[in-house]
């Protein structure tokens, strides 16, 4: 990202995400609000910045942004999509 510094969106979601794998929540977090303020109606963001605040946070409007991006969304059928080699990462999500 930075010797390409006009890199896709989807950049910044894959950064969080391994940034919420190891442990880094906070980074995670500034890098899904990046991620959403390129693209705030990016459905799997929004959910992965609800779990990574979830963890230091009432997520309140983070969830709120979900439902109105998805009002049939559900935790079980989203995480269903997901492939985690360690069952522990997912659970964790």
């Amino acid at each position: 990202m930075r010797l390409w510094p006009i890199y896709p969106a989807w950049y910044l979601c894959a950064l969080a995400t391994a940034c919420r794998l190891l442990g880094r929540k906070e980074s995670a977090v500034e890098a899904f609000e990046a991620a959403i303020a390129r693209n705030p109606d990016n459905l799997t963001v929004q959910v992965g910045l609800a779990s990574s605040l979830g963890e230091m946070e009432e997520p309140k409007s983070g969830v709120a942004e979900i439902m109105r991006l998805n009002p049939d969304f559900s935790i079980k059928s989203f995480v269903g999509g997901l492939s985690y080699l360690d069952p522990a990462d997912l659970a964790r999500f």
